[in-house]
């Protein structure tokens, strides 16, 4: 007796679910790794991610970038933190603890080192990690059919020892998977460094608004594919599963991102940055309780935060909105925002309540020095920040 298509084709998909269903669980045993949805990480407010990605076209793998990333499922809000490449930190090195760049870390020993030392740094647990070599960011990038950028400056650049080469036009692009990899890689112009985090996290924004592309129940194979030949991971295939979920309904406005606060040091004619500190204490560590605790509420408790205003009395239009952005990402509580009725050459955070380190605070997060005290308590704000002349708005912008 022949069996109707309709039972046949609903027996094979039993059988097929089962068969991953089987795979996914033998996965995650051999992989020997606790699960997102584990009971020991279903509980936790915040999953920490780091992700790294090193040149896979080079001998030596060098981490070209290095973020933290912290999601709350809760809030649905993620928050991006790049570690600059050229922090410099110390570590176990063939027996002997050295000085070097946190980029030569993971060539140098591994991935857990690095994971260890940034947890050190932070203060934090990270849960998993990912390593993304350069092919491929470049296949995902072809996976979802390119991505769309306004690249607002010529990129020429050619270097013959890392066999890379580097030529987009300015103007509305659309990139491929090699171009995408030019755009992430650029550095040689004003900003250096700076200017190339700002396209990386403009391009991982770009990836984002096209998740869905990727998510798409005929890609997921390729996705998957992609993930397992060319990321290295403790993430389980069912972490995947979770997150794949996550991410579809992450919204970009949901979406945030800083760098670690650092000061530049020159050692043997050899530049490095090196973390700030508050009154001998880790700032950054500072931060990160900051940023825990805004990614958690859905509203920000006003009464425990800085209260500032913001004037702007540079010629640039529109400074006071983005620095007002930048630090309620940290819960400080912006009251007023808009242009000073002077100019000003210097910027300059003055404390109105004769508590000055939550003026240093906000310098350290605005990434400025000149901080003074002119008591005002009826101004009913902490701290007044006047934006001057001098403010350098990419120290913010990426």
């Amino acid at each position: 007796m022949k069996l109707p298509r309709s039972i046949f084709y609903f027996i094979l998909l039993l059988i097929l679910a089962l068969i991953i269903f089987i795979f996914i669980k033998v996965t995650n045993y051999y992989m020997n790794a606790p699960t997102i949805t584990s009971k020991e990480i279903k509980n936790e407010d915040i999953l920490t991610f780091l992700i790294v990605g090193i040149d896979d076209s080079s001998s030596i793998q060098r981490t070209d970038s290095i973020f933290v990333v912290m999601y709350s499922p809760k809030t649905g809000k993620i928050f991006l933190y790049n570690i600059p490449r050229d922090l410099r930190v110390r570590f176990q090195y063939q027996g002997q603890l050295i000085y070097d760049k946190i980029n030569h870390v993971y060539f140098k020993r591994d991935i857990f080192a690095l994971r260890g030392l940034i947890e050190t740094l932070l203060g934090i647990k990270i849960n998993n990690y990912c390593i993304v070599t350069y092919e491929a960011v470049s296949k995902i990038v072809d996976l979802v059919g390119g991505i769309q950028v306004y690249v607002d400056k010529e990129m020429k650049y050619t270097d013959n020892a890392q066999n890379l080469r580097i030529n987009i036009s300015k103007g509305l692009q659309t990139l491929d998977g090699e171009k995408a990899l030019e755009y992430i890689r650029y550095r040689s112009d004003e900003e250096g460094d700076i200017g190339r985090i700002k396209r990386q996290i403009n391009f991982i924004l770009k990836i984002l608004e096209q998740k869905d592309k990727l998510l798409k129940m005929k890609k997921i194979p390729k996705t998957i594919r992609i993930i397992y030949s060319k990321v290295k991971t403790d993430l389980t295939l069912l972490d995947f599963q979770y997150l794949s979920t996550q991410i579809s309904n992450i919204s970009t406005d949901k979406f945030y991102y800083d760098v670690l606060p650092t000061k530049p040091l020159k050692i043997d004619n050899i530049s490095y940055l090196v973390p700030l500190n508050v009154y001998g204490e880790s700032y950054a560590q500072f931060l990160i309780k900051k940023i825990k605790s805004f990614l958690l509420e859905e509203k920000i408790d006003y009464d425990k935060t800085i209260t500032v205003e913001i004037l702007n009395a540079s010629p640039q239009k529109g400074l006071a909105k983005i620095i007002r952005d930048k630090l309620i990402q940290y819960g400080i509580n912006v009251i007023y925002y808009g242009n000073s009725n002077y100019s000003s050459k210097v910027t300059r955070i003055i404390d109105r309540i004769g508590n000055i380190e939550k003026a240093q605070q906000i310098a350290a997060i605005l990434r400025t020095k000149n901080i003074e005290t002119s008591l005002n308590p009826s101004l009913a704000v902490d701290v007044t920040i006047i934006v001057g002349e001098d403010y350098n708005i990419s120290v913010l912008d990426y």
